[in-house]
């Protein structure tokens, strides 16, 4: 019998502190049902990629909606205005500004720059699954890409529109689609500039449907301008508020006072309520850049709401990944920082060397010589004298060499892991290997004997240090960096023993990936044995792997091995310090146990490095709540709700605490809205809401919810249906007496 039936069938039992008190107690096991199914929900993809539920059991929660009540922090447009409104006054401007990467960033699709693959016999990218491939087409001006699963009965075809675009035209393209639901999702097959081919991201192969998976909140944010994000959604958006691109505002802040002012004041000729970042202090005007050019990963708060010229640890968290190969997107402050030139200076920042303002060109190298000459001369440096006159002025070559940014890869007909992107490397150093590498690409433009003979030299070296590099890598079990290293040396000397040494190691990384994928299909199948033992053998090839040692320390628990369990959950942190899920997981684990004060402890670890994650929130607040400390209790449960409006489980612990502090009307709101996200599915949810409405004096509306309650049940005289029309009765005669 459900534990609220048991306690009602006390006939007149208090409703209010002893019932809070007993549902608080068990809380644990309502949650542990609850969040097994917050992401199991097998998901419908009809032809044109819409997405309808399927619940498969009474207790799955409704999609994530964007809730419009009184329960939910709204975050509309603070005044951005878009790019159009700065073109009024600073026209010449702005059109110099729309030929630059950052505007072009996220972009609708135009036919005009479209890759004319979409419309050649190029089309079609097969994937290495013979019974899949994807097509890109055109119609009219919309772009599609539909994926295709060949079956016994036919083929199985599922299209999206491509509504929005990743990629300034440079290195790749990324398309992205809408969704009937408000999601945005990233599609497998994108547009690989630099070689002209279609490449696919590492998508699931078990996922079906259009094989697109959900854009991650923090990438779109380093994309737009300014965006309403549906509050615990994990990719839900309200397209109409987007101002795409990285626009003016993104630098100088919402622009509608400042337009407004200087409509009505023309003759102003002074900035009025706009951040100019040049005149900002150093840190603040090197965050205007970092907010995207860093590992500023975790939240601390809603999506969107720093501002230049503000303090950016105050909204996000900065993360320090293992290893390069691990980092965010782009992280070039980190770099930066890390540099002589940066350490000694007062004035040096990004700007130094880019203007954000001017499209890329061909005199980026004298730019960047410039930069250097405002602090150093020739002399300056100890090889001039020993360089060839031609090179001596690409300081950028030998001292911030262009380097394989690996962690964005792709797949492609032939190769896998393919890096479409370099990037300069911002630790401003003597770096040995580029200087080599600027001389070897001079020598090899010269026709002389000499030069060819110091060509062959520099690269018989550099392919040996890259080669070393890739063995190194790969004994430290970095096989993604590894194909990089070989990457490097092949570029160099495109042999055929360079190439296959590059495809095994690109066989170890792959090896790697597929062992992830079947994991994850065998835990998403309920397999979890098998999925231990291949979780094992992940860890075989590359035992410091922290998102192997959670899963398999959550899977042992689940199998009551305690000890195993503990043992990778502590490893995840010793692995990646920057990694909640194990801390969260033996906060968790200690909770179960009737221990809360040590869940409270590992619960306060790991919010600090995930300040903005309500389910960390939700599992702090019922710990408080198991000491019965309230008020602690309440805080928290309030801020989980505040970071996910639709957690229906938060609602209504919320609202048992606050009717366990004595503020049944406060705790009414969240009762309901348990009830409504839930549908009315979760019986002990509605008999709460009745209890809660009879505490509150409603007892005819208690008796209704309990009524509705009491027609679901199976047809008899079962204990629990006479458990709830005694609770009928009761509220029933509270209404005649008119008794509070």
């Amino acid at each position: 019998m459900p534990a609220l039936l048991r306690k009602i069938a006390r006939p007149g039992g208090p409703a209010g502190l002893v019932l809070l008190g007993i549902l608080i107690l068990i809380g644990v096991v309502i949650v542990v049902r609850r969040s097994g199914s917050e992401s199991t929900q097998p998901v419908a993809v009809d032809s044109l990629g819409s997405r309808s539920l399927s619940p498969t059991r009474e207790t799955a929660e409704p999609q994530s909606v964007a809730l419009q009540s009184d329960l939910v922090e709204v975050f509309g447009n603070p005044g951005y205005v878009g790019l159009q409104a700065c073109s009024a006054c600073h026209a010449e401007r702005v059109a110099e500004f729309q030929r630059t990467s950052h505007f072009r960033t996220c972009r609708r699709p135009d036919p005009a720059t479209m890759a004319a693959a979409f419309t050649s016999g190029d089309s079609t990218y097969e994937t290495r699954d013979p019974e899949l491939r994807f097509e890109m087409s055109r119609v009219g001006d919309e772009f599609f890409q539909t994926a295709i699963r060949s079956t016994p009965v036919g083929d199985l075809k599922s299209t999206a529109r491509i509504d929005l675009i990743y990629g300034a035209g440079t290195a790749d393209e990324v398309f992205l689609s809408w969704k009937d639901t408000g999601e945005l999702s990233e599609l497998p097959v994108a547009w690989l500039t630099t070689r002209e081919e279609w490449g696919v991201t590492h998508f699931d192969p078990h996922a079906g449907g259009d094989y697109s998976r959900p854009l991650t909140l923090r990438c779109f944010e380093c994309h737009m301008t300014w965006f309403e994000h549906a509050a615990g959604s994990a990719n839900q958006y309200v397209q109409e508020t987007a101002v795409l691109g990285v626009t003016c505002e993104r630098c100088h802040g919402p622009g509608q006072e400042h337009v407004a002012h200087h409509q009505q004041h023309p003759d102003d000729g002074s900035p009025h309520a706009i951040v100019q970042p040049a005149s900002l202090s150093r840190d603040r005007q090197t965050e205007v850049c970092t907010q995207c050019h860093s590992n500023a990963i975790n939240l601390r708060g809603p999506a969107m709401q720093y501002r230049p010229g503000e303090p950016l640890e105050d909204y996000y968290r900065f993360v320090t990944p293992p290893h390069p190969e691990d980092d965010h997107v782009a992280n070039q402050i980190a770099f930066l920082k890390q540099s002589k030139c940066y350490l000694e200076s007062d004035s040096l920042t990004c700007i130094t060397c880019h203007d954000p303002h001017d499209p890329p060109s061909d005199g980026h190298t004298r730019l960047i010589r410039d930069a250097c000459g405002k602090c150093h001369t020739a002399a300056d440096c100890g090889e001039q004298a020993r360089l060839p006159e031609a090179v001596r002025a690409d300081c950028a070559g030998c001292h911030m060499p262009e380097r394989i940014k690996v962690n964005v890869n792709f797949q492609t007909a032939d190769d896998d892991f393919v890096p479409p992107i370099k990037r300069y490397d911002h630790r401003i150093a003597i770096h040995p290997i580029a200087r080599d590498e600027v001389l070897l690409a001079w020598y090899r433009s010269q026709p002389d004997e000499s030069s060819r003979e110091q060509a062959n030299r520099l690269t018989q070296s550099l392919v040996q240090h890259w080669l070393g590099e890739g063995d190194r890598l790969v004994e430290e079990h970095r096989y993604l960096a590894a194909t990089a290293a070989i990457r490097e040396a092949v570029r160099i000397e495109p042999t055929p023993e360079l190439q296959e040494r590059l495809r095994t190691t690109v066989g170890l990384q792959s090896s790697y990936v597929e062992t992830w994928s079947e994991a994850r299909h065998q835990m998403e199948r309920g397999r979890n044995a098998d999925a231990i033992k291949t979780l094992q053998r992940i860890l075989q090839a590359k035992p410091d792997d922290a998102k192997a040692h959670g899963k398999l320390g959550l899977l042992h628990a689940m199998a009551g091995d305690r000890v195993a369990a503990d043992r990778h959950l502590k490893a995840v942190a010793e692995h990646d310090p920057d990694d909640a899920y194990g801390i969260g997981m033996l906060g968790w684990l200690a909770f179960l146990d009737g221990r809360p004060l040590e869940a409270l402890t590992h619960y306060q670890a790991a919010v600090e490095i995930e300040p903005y994650y309500d389910k960390l929130r939700h599992q702090m607040g019922l710990a408080y709540g198991q000491l019965n400390r309230l008020p602690e209790a309440i805080e928290q449960l309030q801020l989980a709700l505040k970071i996910n409006p639709n957690r229906a489980d938060s609602h209504q612990f919320l609202s048992m605490a606050l009717r366990q502090a004595g503020r049944p009307l406060e705790a009414l709101p969240h009762s309901r809205q348990a009830v409504e996200l839930t549908g009315g599915r979760d019986l002990e949810y509605s008999l709460a809401l009745a209890e809660n409405l009879a505490e509150v004096g409603e007892h005819a509306e208690a008796e209704r919810v309990a009524s509705e309650v009491l027609g679901r049940l199976p047809p008899g005289n079962t204990p629990q249906a006479t458990a709830i029309r005694q609770r009928i009765a009761h509220y029933r005669s509270l209404g005649q007496n008119g008794k509070p």
